[in-house]
């Protein structure tokens, strides 16, 4: 850009005079003001603007999840809302059932203070069950509140729910089958709860496998 000799005011292109003092532009600013309109063109030629886009993965500061597809929460949603609660308090409901000795509709059931008596390593097994039981129950519901506040280890935490049911299960199962000998079987609910757990670690593995970008925190 060329200014005024005179009062130092800039001059637009092509002008003849200065707008503000009125005196005329000398013939090197004239050709100074051209020379610009050339080296600005010339520019433009040799170096044309270019949009720029920035492709996944080449600045490692970018969060990933930027470029993840929106996949439905809808088990999430239930999981937290629903399952774990209630997997609480059925938690809580099996420590009644061993200390009253009703549920699963099995011979143990009905005979409880019965068998109590007649196999002395029972009553040891039904504490090491009742107190698994409070123990899973307060770690639902602390897997819940992780869940629910998209910590990194919420789907690892909820993995090791279930195993650790399942496992309580099977170490039921086989703990009645060696205090009792094999004279005592439990009803199908035990097994059939075993079975559940276990297939919803595969579940839910394959689940949050594809959402863990979402646990972050």
């Amino acid at each position: 850009m060329s200014f005024c000799n005179n009062c130092g005011a800039p001059l637009e292109r092509g002008v003849t005079s200065c707008r503000i003092c009125g005196k005329v532009v000398d013939v090197n600013n004239a050709q100074t003001d051209s020379q610009d309109i050339q080296l600005e063109n010339q520019q433009q030629q040799e170096y044309p603007t270019q949009i720029y886009s920035p492709q996944q993965g080449e600045y490692p500061y970018v969060n990933p999840a930027m470029f993840q597809q929106e996949l439905p929460m809808k088990w999430f949603k239930f999981i937290v809302s629903f399952v774990l609660g209630f997997s609480a308090f059925m938690n809580f409901v099996s420590v009644m059932v061993f200390f009253l000795g009703f549920g699963n509709g099995t011979t143990y059931g009905r005979n409880h203070r019965v068998l109590l008596l007649v196999y002395e390593g029972l009553p040891v097994l039904e504490t090491v069950m009742c107190i698994w039981s409070v123990l899973l129950a307060f770690f639902c519901i602390f897997v819940r509140f992780r869940l629910a506040s998209f910590k990194a280890d919420g789907p690892k935490m909820l993995m090791i729910l279930y195993i650790c049911s399942a496992v309580m299960n099977v170490i039921y199962i086989i703990g009645i089958y060696i205090v009792t000998k094999g004279a005592v079987s439990l009803g199908a609910t035990v097994h059939t709860q075993t079975v559940v757990c276990t297939l919803m670690v595969v579940c839910n593995k394959i689940y949050f496998d594809k959402r863990k970008h979402l646990f972050v925190n």
